[in-house]
């Protein structure tokens, strides 16, 4: 590995024989069959829903397969691909009962295929150079690249030192090394033609080392001996070249005369940074660019991974280090212990404590010089306003690093509004991207995101008919919100509001009835001040969700049941479930009992902790009803059913009379004034805290469903991502994205063409790194009564000069005057403020309105003393009388 200024290579070599075992990585993915043939080879066909990622070379191992038990033997089964969802297996099944896709039909567990490979030493691939290029313009970069770094090898060799920057002498030596290499070059590495640009380029960085260049480069080298040691993901092959050279300014560029580090500015920046830190970057890309670094003002939103490797960089780079520079850094979390394998400026005893004040001060521990403002708000429409347009519009740019796609797109909207750029990192796993917004130039982030692919799954099935471990794990986890969350807090309305009996009374039917029934449970019918009420109350829970609710799905659908066309109703991915019997020596019965007894203690606010001891002396006592199945209960088969069984034109909103509130058993509960004081505990659901018992509970009860429905179980890991939401995420790829989306920076504060910015993608598990340039905003034309075209973007908008007592008509009749275009509307947010449709006697009410006065009374707005000016959005019409689009506009009104 070696980088040099803008330029980096990285070299791996794994030895002449290694294997890959698992070239993908991640939790091996689970999927049901639907049906086994009786025949060698055995056709394997999986349900439909399911589109397992089949590839050649793979194997299985089968689970759950009732007819055919020699497949249930752990062993990996190659298979043979004959369809999306389908394949061979060299099995003969023929002298076996046919796996039934009526009943429980097994799963299969993907096994990918290991993967062999063979890599050169270092002095046969420099010769011979295999390149990690994503098509043939990145290969014949990388050739380039590739010689430039023997050139230099050369050089150094030779001279016994590195070029000296601004050199002519040692740049037209390092070309001449070059061009005599290139000619004894094997075909694999010969250039057709040089490029001199390139060359003198790694001259003048070959001493300098720049922090984002370096992180890239690091987070490349690392992933690669984690690839070693694992033997998991695909390592490189085996040669990557990163090029940055864009970040350098354009000669005439609209930068500073001393931004771009020509030949004859290089040695009086380098010798005006020679004692300073930034002595690198100042060579590279000359003194005005550190100086805009310095005077910056950037808004860093997220200070998790990615947050605290950019803000590392940012004290590295001199961001925001200047007389006149800031930055402020949001986040309202605080450190987590899950948090410290990848957040790089947290330590174990930081646990608890705010992120944005703890990374701020590490921050400062690198660069004094920097002023970072801590601020605890999170980022979004609700709580924008504890920030002020004042403050949005002290920003230089907003750096994105979140990790959802509605605090995206809300800071889009920020930027577009202030006109702003924007820089938003993103990580999943070994995936890793940056997209670049540059106000007035490209696309919007939100003209240009993904589809979200992630599909929800239907509630019918996480209810009554689940068939995969993340089923039952989300059913757990809504299970655990239900009973330790949401009905403590609707205990606490309860005893607390006022007025919480008229709220009831608004709610939808179904969610009514749910709300008493949790008011029951926690007042009247489990009111736990013991321990031991605490275990009744959990194992009453185990019976009434995995035996009595499943008995009373096979009441209403038998084993047997055919649906209306003659086929079996439990078919496909419906698994005919089975009611458990509590054991005490079970492990996994004992666990569910165990953390909901726990949990419910919590809930009420009881000291200590109870033991699986406590447990098995309780349990044998507990009084269980015997199960009475209910006639007339509606158990839909899809949601598109549930809807459908909804009254006509109500969906299940419409209020409760007074009347039909006594059959909800107020009468039976006890009041407030009884309990003052008394109040529950909600608990929020935390899935790194052991001790707690949260993931025991989810994982327990989840697992039990998997019994209940013969699923496979889902492990300790499976089980804190599905239910805490985790997110896959490594170090590596946080310090790639933050290092790539720092060089964008560069290009920021030089006020570079768009055309110099990269949108970039990358994975490190094979590895791949691709770029592209963003696409560049639409413009739009309308053409106006003055015999002009007004040319416009979504970053535009109109500017005018009015007063703090502009009249609606004024402000009318002024801005015809001035754009050639008549408003036909006029609005702020959802309030219209004026339309041509207006009956008279309203326009006429309006039209003698001040803009400050229309704005405060009708759209309800308060237009404070230091507002200067008001963003009204509008709609006109052209010379020719057509509607058309317009940009907003400003009125300057102070």
């Amino acid at each position: 590995m070696l980088c040099n200024g803008l330029l980096q290579y990285l070299f791996a070599d794994f030895g002449e024989e290694y294997t890959v075992r698992d070239p993908i990585g991640g939790m091996p993915s689970v999927h049901l069959v639907e049906s086994i043939t009786q025949d060698c080879p055995a056709a394997v066909t999986l349900v439909e829903e399911q589109r397992p990622d089949l590839q050649p070379g793979d194997s299985v191992v089968f689970t759950g397969v009732p007819n055919i038990p020699t497949l249930n033997d752990g062993t990996p089964r190659p298979i043979t691909i004959t369809g999306s969802n389908a394949f061979t297996i060299q099995d003969d099944t023929r002298q076996c009962e046919a796996a039934s896709p009526v009943t429980h039909s097994g799963y299969v567990q993907k096994i990918p295929a290991p993967r062999e490979m063979r890599f050169s030493c270092l002095k046969e691939a420099v010769e011979n150079p295999v390149l990690a290029g994503s098509d043939a313009a990145q290969i014949a970069r990388m050739q380039l690249l590739h010689l430039a770094f023997r050139a230099l090898d050369s050089f150094q060799a030779q001279q016994g030192r590195l070029p000296a920057h601004g050199s002519t002498v040692d740049d037209e030596l390092l070309l001449s090394i070059a061009t005599t290499i290139n000619g004894s070059a094997t075909q694999l590495a010969r250039v057709e033609e040089l490029d001199a640009d390139v060359l003198r380029a790694l001259a003048r960085g070959a001493a300098a080392e720049l922090a984002p260049m370096a992180t890239v480069a690091g987070a490349l080298a690392a992933q690669e001996v984690l690839k070693a040691v694992s033997h998991t993901f695909l390592p490189l092959r085996q040669w990557l070249y990163v090029d940055a050279l864009e970040c350098v300014p354009a000669v005439g560029s609209v930068s500073a005369e001393s931004d771009s580090p020509g030949e004859e500015e290089i040695p009086e920046a380098a010798e005006a940074a020679a004692a300073g830190r930034y002595e690198a970057q100042v060579a590279v890309l000359g003194r005005g660019i550190q100086e805009r670094l310095g005077s910056l003002h950037f808004f860093l939103v997220g200070a998790g991974a990615v947050g605290c490797e950019t803000l590392k960089l940012w004290a590295l780079m001199g961001v925001g280090a200047g007389v006149s520079g800031a930055v402020t850094v949001a986040d309202a979390d605080v450190v987590e212990r899950s948090n410290l394998n990848r957040q790089i400026l947290f330590r174990p005893t930081d646990v608890g404590r705010l992120k944005v004040q703890v990374a701020s001060e590490i921050a400062q521990e690198v660069n004094e010089d920097m002023t970072v403002h801590p601020r605890k708000v999170h980022v979004d429409q609700q709580h924008c306003s504890e920030l002020g347009a004042q403050f949005f519009e002290s920003l230089s740019g907003i750096f994105s690093a979140v990790d959802s796609t509605t605090a995206r797109m809300f800071l889009d909207e920020c930027c577009v509004q202030h006109r702003l750029p924007m820089v938003d990192p993103g990580t999943i796993g070994t995936l890793g991207s940056v997209q670049v917004v540059v106000d007035h130039q490209s696309e919007t982030w939100s003209a240009s995101r993904d589809p979200s692919d992630e599909k929800s799954v239907p509630v019918c099935t996480l209810n009554h008919f689940p068939y995969l471990p993340d089923h039952t794990l989300e059913w757990a986890r809504d299970l655990f919100d239900r009973v330790f969350s949401q009905r403590p807090t609707i205990v606490n309305s309860y005893l607390g509001e006022k007025d919480f009996a008229d709220m009831l009374k608004k709610k939808p039917s179904g969610e009514k009835g749910t709300l008493m029934e949790m008011l029951h449970d926690a007042l009247v019918k489990h009111k736990t001040l013991t321990h031991e009420g605490c275990i009744v109350w959990a194992r009453i829970q185990f019976e009434e969700h995995f035996v009595n609710n499943i008995k009373q799905l096979l009441h209403n659908f038998s084993p047997a049941m055919l649906t209306t066309a003659g086929n079996p109703f439990w078919s496909g991915t419906k698994r005919v479930p089975s009611p458990l019997h509590f054991d005490a020596d079970n492990t996994l019965h004992m666990d569910f009992v165990l953390a909901a007894a726990n949990l419910q203690a919590a809930v009420f606010g009881l000291k200590g902790c109870i033991t699986t001891s406590q447990i098995k002396r309780v349990v044998p006592s507990v009084h269980l009803e015997p199960f009475m199945p209910r006639e007339g209960v509606d158990i839909p088969v899809s949601d598109a059913a549930k809807q459908r069984s909804m009254p006509a034109g109500t969906s299940g909103t419409q209020p409760a009379s007074d009347e039909s509130m006594d059959t909800f058993g107020f009468q039976d509960l006890p009041s407030p004034g009884d309990l003052a004081g008394y109040r529950l505990t909600p608990l929020v659901f935390d899935p790194d805290d052991c001790v707690k018992y949260h993931i025991q509970f989810v994982q327990a009860a989840a697992n039990c469903r998997c019994s209940n429905y013969s699923i496979p179980p889902a492990p300790r890991l499976q089980c804190r991502q599905k239910a805490g939401g985790l997110l896959p995420a490594l170090c590596t790829t946080s310090a790639m994205v933050a290092g790539l989306a720092c060089l964008e920076m560069y290009k920021l504060v030089s006020k570079a063409p768009l055309d110099r910015f990269k949108n970039s993608f990358v994975n490190l598990a094979l590895p791949r790194l691709v770029a592209a340039t963003p696409l560049a905003i639409p413009q739009q034309r309308v053409e106006t009564s003055h015999g002009t075209t007004l040319t416009w973007s979504l970053w535009d908008v109109i500017a005018m000069d009015g007063t703090d007592d502009m009249t609606l008509k004024q402000f009318l009749d002024t801005f015809k005057k001035e754009q050639g275009l008549e408003i036909s509307m006029l609005s702020l947010g959802r309030s219209l403020l004026y339309a041509q449709f207006f009956p008279r006697p309203k326009m006429e009410a309006r039209m003698g309105l001040s803009l400050i006065d229309l704005v405060q009374t009708i759209g309800k707005t308060p237009v404070p003393n230091f507002q200067r000016t008001l963003n009204l959005s509008i709609c006109c019409e052209d010379a020719n009388g057509d509607d058309v689009e317009v940009p907003n506009v400003q009125v300057r009104i102070r």
